[in-house]
């Protein structure tokens, strides 16, 4: 991802690559700002080895001391939900209806059985009536070859970055995960300065998450990428076989492209085989038609030589009719 960032505002425009090291996740402190009684979907990477470990979420500023808020093994409460994604290799942790006795430090982890624990990243949440960076939709959608355009919020200051887990951030320009990206500073119709980050030229591998970054805040955006135009390829297949009665299905997903299975169909029960049933039943019916019509005329035919034949066979013969010589002229005196 190419993104170029146009500051508008000196105090918003980095000089130094803070937060710019691959492992800053791993490292460095994340702070969080919620609005009261809204919630938060947190995302922690670990590594391969990891996948089948069971993971969890504890609250507590000493790592030796804190205390369990969820775990993938069991459930600990109902604001608290966590999830666990083995493919990407992240599981995330969504707490709701945040209150401020919710505000304090939490850790994500790893559990090793008669090992120390892997801890993964800290975070401090802080809930407050006025966050200084939020989003109104942690989850954004784009269509692959399209775009996706993210919103964050902020009323504080410092420097500014898209970033993506396991990749440097991104300050003026450069790639970011493959696809085309544009950041924008500007103030929206209800007054709030907004960072508009926009991803263009999307890929499939370019779904995950990412984080906006205003100072000290950062804030989590789960980009969703879904395959290019999926009704239309389903469609254009359909046209290419010709077969209405056989329509290819798509599925829609973030990991992998449409496949058109039509090309590997049996002959016997493919789209081929119904149009060539199709055409035979088109020829048929009007050669059906005409052996009935071609039938009907010989039947009608023979009728009508019966019936003449028997009319002629019951008129009478007059073999005593007087028969009158053409050359005799008969004179009258």
């Amino acid at each position: 991802m190419y993104v170029q960032v146009e500051c508008t505002d000196v105090q918003v425009c980095p000089n130094a690559l803070h937060m710019g090291l691959k492992g800053w996740f791993k490292f460095t402190l994340i702070y969080l700002e919620v609005q009261s009684r809204g919630s938060i979907t947190i995302p922690c990477h670990y590594d391969q080895k990891y996948i089948h470990y069971v993971k969890y979420w504890c609250k507590g500023f000493y790592w030796n001391f804190c205390n369990y808020a969820a775990r993938t093994d069991k459930t600990m409460g109902t604001k608290t939900s966590i999830s666990d994604d083995l493919i990407q290799r992240v599981f995330t942790v969504t707490m709701t209806d945040l209150t401020s006795a919710d505000s304090d430090y939490y850790w994500c982890a790893v559990e090793i059985n008669n090992k120390p624990d892997i801890r993964i990243q800290q975070y401090y949440l802080s809930v407050t009536g006025a966050p200084g960076l939020y989003v109104e939709q942690q989850q954004v959608t784009g269509v692959e070859g399209g775009s996706a355009t993210v919103c964050c919020y902020y009323s504080n200051t410092g420097y500014v970055a898209w970033c993506r887990v396991g990749v440097p951030c991104v300050w003026y320009s450069g790639t970011l995960g493959g696809a085309l990206g544009r950041i924008n500073l500007a103030m929206d119709a209800k007054n709030r300065k907004v960072l508009t980050v926009t991803m263009s030229d999307l890929k499939m591998e370019d779904a995950g998450w990412y984080w906006c970054s205003v100072g000290d805040l950062q804030i989590p955006v789960q980009i969703t990428v879904k395959p290019h135009s999926a009704t239309t390829l389903s469609t254009t297949t359909n046209h290419k076989t010709q077969s209405p009665d056989n329509p290819q299905t798509s599925s829609s997903s973030t990991s992998g492209p449409v496949v058109n299975t039509s090309h590997h169909t049996d002959r016997s029960s493919g789209p081929i085989y119904h149009q060539w049933l199709d055409d035979l039943k088109i020829l048929l019916i009007p050669l059906v038609m005409l052996l009935v019509l071609i039938a009907g005329v010989l039947v009608a035919w023979k009728m009508w030589r019966k019936h003449g034949n028997n009319k002629a066979n019951d008129q009478p013969t007059n073999t005593a009719v007087g028969y009158v010589n053409p050359f005799i002229h008969i004179y009258t005196i």
